[in-house]
């Protein structure tokens, strides 16, 4: 659409998400599919596996790039927590280059941010929606209080469900 393409021409664009928006830095990946259709300067500094709820008592390595630990960094510039979660074993090897990324960017410069949890929020236990809720204003809370000028676009979670090896549905 025109009227968005406009709207979105030249603007800083920041990505947070899980693997939807993480694992494809491709020509075919929704952060370059965003870029091309805008015309908007979009940065990818989604982590798959991540999520937007806590995760309890937990420390994967993964934990450390829940968008409440990320958005804590951006706003303090305090990366050890993230720089420790590199050291575990099943992090991608991609997570390096993304922080580094991240790391780098001058969130005075940016226009607005989008953020695209969920799918793996869903692997938890018990109904994540009051978390889910709980933990997405405080983030977005964090993030304004160091840098109000910021729009945020929210993008609904990716609903999850599991199938069985002989392809019959098992549960979401």
């Amino acid at each position: 659409d025109k009227a968005v393409k406009y709207m979105l021409d030249g603007k800083t664009v920041v990505c947070f998400g899980d693997s939807i928006f993480g694992k494809n830095d491709e020509d075919t990946g929704l952060c370059k599919q965003i870029a091309k259709n805008t015309n908007a300067i979009v940065i990818n500094v989604a982590f798959g596996g991540t999520r937007m709820t806590d995760r309890g008592n937990t420390d994967s390595g993964f934990d450390q790039f829940d968008f409440p630990k990320l958005s804590a960094s951006v706003v303090s510039k305090d990366w050890s927590g993230q720089e420790n979660g590199l050291t575990f074993s099943g992090i991608p090897s991609y997570y390096a280059s993304r922080l580094e990324t991240l790391k780098n960017i001058d969130f005075s410069k940016v226009d607005i941010i989008t953020f695209n949890y969920g799918t793996n929020d869903y692997t938890g236990y018990g109904d994540i929606r009051e978390e889910y809720k709980t933990e997405m204003i405080n983030c977005i809370s964090r993030l304004q209080s160091a840098y109000q000028h910021i729009k945020f676009i929210a993008i609904s979670p990716t609903w999850r469900l599991w199938y069985e090896s002989d392809g019959i549905y098992l549960e979401d």
